[in-house]
């Protein structure tokens, strides 16, 4: 039987950036594998390569494990079930990994239907090399390409923003929110609480003036920079955390979660409080 605090404890600590999407899909992962049940003798572990393509690496010891080429999970996986049926083999990479390169073999694999489970991470960016479109990613992307690079640095891979990051943020922003609540046929001062990707105090100020949002409207957000610093997209629940041990909303409030992504890609979506 396997126990969470077991697969959690890796060999290997995670290099993936705090705050990424892929942290709550670990914990995801190892729980629903613990309370499955499986034999950790008979479950194997396969990925390709990429970030998401690391998680098996962090969730041993005690699972089965094998890291194939870019693209080729699935068949070797394939290779495995056939081998021995009696393995539970379970993929998980991603959306490059799977719809990109291995593409042809997800086609495939869906057709056979052999007992395989495939989880993807759908990152909407190829996220280890750092920058090119993935097949989910949103159209037109990288538009932005001269304003957000990395460049090799004293030997080390350093994050290059242009000035004009806070606006362009802003402005993605702004028409993301205009598209959410057209959809819901609501006016903006229909939403009592805001919870907004902690990107830095200078987006965050771009976006309080873009979308006519005072400092008080973001203080929750602000509050999670100043105690955590700039952090990835899922860092937005710590702001939404704030709003419900602080701000106290009331039943039938509204309230934005709005998060920027990949190549200045922003998603919002709308929350209704109980």
């Amino acid at each position: 039987m396997m126990k969470p605090l077991d697969l959690q404890k890796a060999d290997t600590a995670p290099a993936w950036c705090p705050g990424c999407g892929n942290f709550p899909i670990l914990k995801a992962f190892t729980g629903a594998l613990a309370e499955s049940g499986l034999d950790p003798d008979k479950t194997v572990l396969v990925s390709g390569i990429g970030q998401a393509a690391k998680l098996p690496h962090y969730v041993t010891p005690p699972c089965n494990i094998f890291n194939g080429l870019h693209g080729r999970a699935l068949p070797a996986a394939t290779g495995i079930k056939c081998a021995n049926h009696e393995l539970e083999v379970i993929v998980t990479s991603g959306d490059g990994d799977m719809y990109g390169e291995g593409g042809n073999h997800l086609i495939h694999a869906i057709r056979r239907n052999i007992g395989i489970k495939v989880f993807v991470h759908n990152n909407q960016v190829y996220g280890l090399t750092k920058g090119q479109a993935s097949p989910t990613s949103d159209e037109g992307y990288p538009q932005y390409r001269n304003q957000l690079h990395y460049r090799q640095q004293g030997g080390r891979l350093r994050n290059v923003l242009s000035i004009k990051v806070p606006k362009i943020g802003a402005k993605t922003a702004f028409e993301v929110m205009t598209r959410l609540l057209d959809r819901h046929h609501l006016k903006q001062d229909a939403i009592q609480w805001w919870a907004v990707h902690a990107g830095g105090t200078a987006v965050l100020d771009q976006v309080g003036r873009d979308l006519g949002l005072s400092e008080t409207a973001l203080r929750y957000s602000l509050e999670v920079f100043h105690n955590h610093g700039n952090m990835s997209s899922p860092s937005v629940l710590f702001a939404l955390k704030n709003i419900m041990e602080q701000g106290r909303p009331r039943s039938g409030d509204l309230g934005v979660l709005l998060t920027f992504g990949a190549g200045f890609s922003a998603f919002a979506a709308l929350v209704e409080f109980l």
